[in-house]
C-alpha cells in the first residue's frame, strides 16, 4: 500500500545474454497524495445593497477567490463555475446538472473569474463554484460565493410635490417627493435637476 505524504522511486536494471546485471536506473521522486486540496473562499464582485450582491447586468458576473492549500503537491489549476444553485458538488461529476451556465479553467496564479454573455434572468440569484486541482489530479469540493442577484428593471418614478406654480425668488426653488420603491434592489439615492422644459 501507498503511504501517503512519502516519495518512492522506480529502480531499473538490466540483464544481458550472459547473466550480468546492471546498475540501477533510478527514477525522479514520485510523491504519493491522496488528499484534495482544501476549497478556495469565494466573493462576488458588484455592489453590495443591504448586505446583499447586485447587479444591474443581463449578461455579466465576477468574483475574486483565495488561493487554495495543498501541502503536499501544491495547486496546478482552478475551475470556475457559474449558476443559479448555491450547493457545491464534485468537479466535474456533478457540475453539469446544478444550473451551470459557463465553466472555465485558470492557472494556478488566477485569483479571479469573470463571465462573458451569459444570459442572466432577472430577479434571480447566481453563484460562483470554484474549485482547485492539485498536483496529484485531485479536484478539491467546491469553494461558493455568496451569490448575486439580477435587479433589470429601474425603480418606480418619484411623485413630486412642488411648492406651488409660481414662485417670487430669483435664486432659490424647492420640491418634495414621495419616496420611490424597488422590490429587487431598493432606493439607494435621488437625483434631482431643473430645467426649462418638461
Amino acid at each position: 500500500t501507498l503511504q501517503p505524504n512519502k516519495r518512492y522511486y522506480f529502480h531499473i536494471y538490466s540483464k544481458n545474454g550472459a547473466g550480468s546485471w546492471s546498475a540501477a536506473g533510478v527514477s525522479e521522486a514520485v510523491l504519493v497524495d491522496h488528499t484534495p486540496s482544501g476549497a478556495p473562499s469565494v466573493t462576488d464582485r458588484g455592489k453590495v445593497v443591504d448586505g446583499r450582491h447586485m447587479t444591474a447586468s443581463k449578461e455579466r458576473l465576477g468574483a475574486i477567490y483565495s488561493e487554495a492549500a495543498d501541502n503536499e503537491t501544491g495547486v496546478i489549476q482552478y475551475a470556475c463555475s457559474i449558476g443559479s444553485s448555491d450547493q457545491g458538488g464534485a468537479y466535474p461529476g456533478s457540475i453539469y446538472s446544478r444550473n451551470i451556465m459557463d465553466i472555465k479553467l485558470y492557472g494556478a496564479d488566477i485569483r479571479k473569474c469573470w463571465g462573458y454573455s451569459l444570459p442572466l434572468k432577472h430577479n434571480t440569484t447566481y453563484y460562483f463554484h470554484i474549485y482547485a486541482k492539485n498536483g496529484a489530479g485531485l479536484w478539491s469540493s467546491a469553494g461558493v460565493s455568496q451569490g448575486t442577484s439580477t435587479d433589470h428593471t429601474a425603480p418606480e418614478t418619484p411623485k413630486i410635490i412642488d411648492n406651488g406654480q409660481f414662485t417670487s425668488s430669483a435664486s432659490t426653488m424647492s420640491a418634495q417627493w414621495d419616496a420611490a420603491k424597488d422590490p429587487e434592489s431598493g432606493i439607494k439615492s435621488y437625483g434631482c435637476s431643473i430645467g426649462t422644459s418638461k
